[in-house]
């Protein structure tokens, strides 16, 4: 029987099945495009990998070394996110947990250390 792209043989039967529900997947058309949870982190990482390149061209521009530093492994931690999603690697994905939440902390101090929050101006 010849091949048609985009259907497969059912085992046992002459029937064609769309390749979708032949490989254990639905085939309805509203579920198929939905987005699961490693998806979601890939497409966040990406967006915080651009971000982060953004700062870091401007950085650059400055010659702030401390936070061309910092962006340099705010830059790693997320390709190591990346990486960790793709290829189920959890000890990454803890590390970039992990980075995510030193990288918020040190944010949120900058933020409030430049609005003078508290008495950390003095």
């Amino acid at each position: 029987m010849p091949s048609v792209p985009g259907l497969s043989l059912a085992t046992g039967g002459a029937e064609l099945l769309p390749a979708a529900t032949a490989r254990g997947g639905s085939g309805d058309p509203a579920i198929m495009g939905r987005c699961n949870g490693r998806c979601t982190l890939v497409g966040f990482c990406s967006l915080q990998l651009v971000a982060a390149l953004e700062r870091q061209i401007f950085d650059f521009l400055g010659y702030q070394w401390l936070p061309i530093l910092a962006n340099f492994l705010h830059i790693m931690a997320v390709i190591l996110g990346v990486f960790g999603t793709l290829q189920y690697r959890s000890r990454y994905l803890m590390l970039y947990a992990v980075w995510l939440i030193l990288w918020v902390g040190w944010n949120a101090f900058i933020i409030c250390f430049y609005l003078e929050v508290g008495h950390l101006s003095q």
